[in-house]
């Protein structure tokens, strides 16, 4: 369930971050780095709902997961992860495990057959850390083999919303039984959690087959909303939009009964409505006006990202050596425009320090290896082709590029890639420090910059931070 963080008070927003990132951060620590790109919003909300179930006080948190930054690693901190955190992290290791499994036995495309060997160990071990929680994995295994049972059987229920229930409910059980035994694991009562889990697990399932119709459709692979209608059109999306509204109340109920603050009520019901709606809508509307409409918004929040990408790599590059400025404008430009929130989450010197450091060590770095590389690779280059035109003038085949042959290729042309963009960049801001120091430059300066360490520009009508968003 996202979280629209740029519209939440300082404290919420707050909150949401530090979970979103601790699990992010305890994924990394538990399941490897790599593990970390299949972080799932429904997971991150779980480890909220525990946190404050459990009324943990997050103050007492490890230093690095109160962090909001990536590059501040969690293995720093000798102390131990947060159980709500541990929790959603082995949680979401799992999903994707089951989500892996199921794809797999849908299509067995290339992709999913390479993300079960690469996440093989993590998955396993996900499994066994659910298992000393108390969960039990012999009944998520025995769902997830009924959801293919059903997906492929020849009788289905004759009324369409009771089909759609039918397919969902393997989902809906999972989940269920996830929320329970964390509820279970900090010493709240699991049925009301295992409830608010099933109806959770049954939206989330119909929302995502309401949105993948016509995708299904053209790769032939398995919908609920396409098996339990015999023709999809705008009334049958309609339909099954007012299904979701309804199951979306029942939650809302649901959330009311729960043993939380009221305040967080509040808002767990409104993220809920504002996220289906959302997403009802997007999968209720034409698809060439919603494109038309996401593309120019896209290019609005590029545009503004720019702009705040200048500013942050102008404020960090003041009053520094030229020869240091440049590599570190170019990685400091970068690194907003992937992570625009970056300049509002670096409010801590030892922070600064470390980002404006991996700047000026990771350029250098790339542009040694670059210039060690070359030269092994046009030898190589030019030594493919030379044998190319010989054994082509013999009409024999050559031999093919090894494995590691490639992968130098690969490498050298990805670095040599990143220095060329690096040194255009800093080419055409070369004169950054003279900009971030002149007033008149358009860009904050050190006397008109109030918002700390936002370090983007106001433009006179709102905050700092509408630019962010």
């Amino acid at each position: 369930m996202i979280n629209n963080a740029c519209n939440k008070q300082d404290a919420a927003r707050e909150q949401y971050r530090m979970h979103y990132c601790g699990t992010c951060k305890a994924i990394g620590k538990r399941y490897g780095q790599t593990a970390r790109i299949a972080l799932n919003y429904d997971t991150v909300f779980l480890a909220e709902l525990l946190t404050t179930l459990s009324k943990e006080d997050t103050s007492n948190w490890p230093e690095s997961f109160q962090s909001f930054l990536c590059i501040t690693p969690s293995s720093w901190d000798t102390g131990a992860i947060p159980f709500p955190l541990q929790y959603a992290a082995s949680a979401n290791v799992l999903l994707l495990a089951l989500k892996t499994d199921d794809n797999l036995k849908d299509s067995a495309a290339p992709v999913w057959r390479m993300v079960q060997r690469w996440f093989n160990a993590d998955f396993r071990k996900a499994e066994k850390d659910m298992l000393q929680f108390g969960v039990n994995m012999d009944e998520i295994w025995q769902w997830i083999a009924l959801q293919q049972h059903r997906e492929h059987a020849a009788i289905i229920p004759d009324d369409p919303t009771e089909a759609l229930r039918y397919f969902a409910e393997p989902t809906a059980r999972i989940t269920a039984s996830i929320f329970s035994q964390g509820a279970r694991a900090i010493g709240e009562d699991p049925e009301k959690l295992y409830q608010f889990g099933y109806q959770m697990g049954e939206l989330i399932y119909l929302l995502d087959a309401l949105e993948d119709v016509a995708q299904d459709a053209r790769k032939k692979q398995f919908n609920a909303v396409q098996r339990a209608y015999s023709y999809v059109d705008k009334t049958v999306k309609k339909s099954i939009a007012d299904h979701i509204h309804g199951l979306t109340q029942k939650i809302k109920i649901t959330i009311n009964q729960l043993p939380i603050p009221e305040v967080q009520k509040t808002d767990y019901r409104q993220r809920f409505s504002t996220n289906v709606m959302v997403r009802v809508s997007n999968a209720l509307e034409d698809e060439k006006p919603y494109f038309q409409t996401l593309q120019k918004n896209v290019v609005a929040r590029l545009g503004l990202r720019a702009l705040s990408a200048k500013s942050f790599a102008q404020r960090v590059t003041r009053d520094i050596p030229a020869w240091i400025a440049l590599p570190k404008y170019a990685f400091a430009y970068t690194a907003v425009m992937i992570a625009p929130n970056l300049p509002q989450e670096l409010t801590r010197s030892s922070e600064q320090d470390l980002i404006s450091n991996t700047a000026f060590l990771s350029i250098l770095t790339g542009f040694i290896a670059t210039f060690l590389l070359w030269p092994r690779l046009l030898r190589l280059i030019r030594t493919y082709k030379s044998e190319f035109r010989r054994l082509k003038k013999e009409k024999k085949k050559g031999k093919k590029m090894t494995t590691s042959e490639w992968f130098l290729l690969i490498i050298s042309i990805l670095l040599a890639g990143i220095c060329v963009i690096a040194l255009c960049i800093g080419a055409i801001c070369k004169d950054c420090n003279d900009s971030a120091q002149d007033p008149n430059s358009g860009c904050c300066s050190s006397s008109s910059s109030s918002q700390g360490s936002s370090g983007s520009c106001d433009s006179g009508s709102g905050s700092s931070s509408d630019n962010q968003c």
